[in-house]
């Protein structure tokens, strides 16, 4: 086999995984739906896969955080962003422990990678500026856009009410912005992996 046989063959194999990652989202979306009879809410199947990938999003960068002390400052910033919108996914839960309990918990996060970034006695631009320039770093970016912007916009319940008009429900905005937000993370979760498999690369 030659060298762009092989190429061609190894980028076939990582899109047909992307589709495959890609088309998650919907099938949870259609579980929740028509086996579960969920309106997509706060205990939906949805809503804890979301948790879920998160989960794996911020093991993914303690991995890196352990493999990589190079890229630290920028590392630890990361995993504190991911770490807070696991606390804002659960803001339901932690405000029925404590009033406002997500946002401090946010807070603290902040402030402690904050403190092990600056920790690190290395600089935080050329990591940063090496991340947004790569491939992973592009997808990620564009990915926390369409989490941030887009599933909310798509979302918005006044957009659906008009489209649907007497037929609206509410499990049908539920899940457009949910589903968007599942892709979203699924997304940012391939982006962790592809750093993370460079990042193992250029160790070598």
């Amino acid at each position: 086999m030659n060298i762009h046989t092989k190429s061609i063959l190894t980028s076939l194999a990582r899109y047909f995984a992307l589709a495959l990652l890609i088309a998650l989202p919907t099938a949870i979306v259609m579980l929740d739906v028509l086996w579960l009879g969920n309106n997509i809410g706060e205990e939906s199947l949805t809503e804890h896969m979301q948790s879920t990938v998160l989960l794996l999003i911020i093991s993914t960068f303690i991995y890196i955080i352990a493999k990589h002390e190079d890229k630290r400052p920028f590392t630890y910033l990361a995993l504190g962003l991911f770490i807070s919108m696991l606390f804002r996914e659960h803001d339901y839960v932690l405000n029925n422990i404590v009033d406002n309990l997500w946002e401090v918990l946010v807070v603290l996060t902040v402030i402690t990678v904050t403190v092990l970034s600056r920790s690190t006695n290395r600089p935080f631009k050329p990591a940063f500026a090496e991340f947004l320039s790569s491939s992973a770093g592009r997808t990620m970016v564009m990915s926390i856009l369409i989490l941030l912007v887009h599933s909310r916009l798509f979302g918005m319940g006044i957009l659906w009410k008009t489209i649907l008009n007497d037929s609206y429900v509410n499990t049908v905005k539920n899940a457009m912005e949910e589903g968007t937000e599942l892709l979203a993370y699924v997304l940012i979760f391939y982006a962790t992996q592809v750093y993370r498999r460079t990042l193992a690369t250029e160790k070598k």
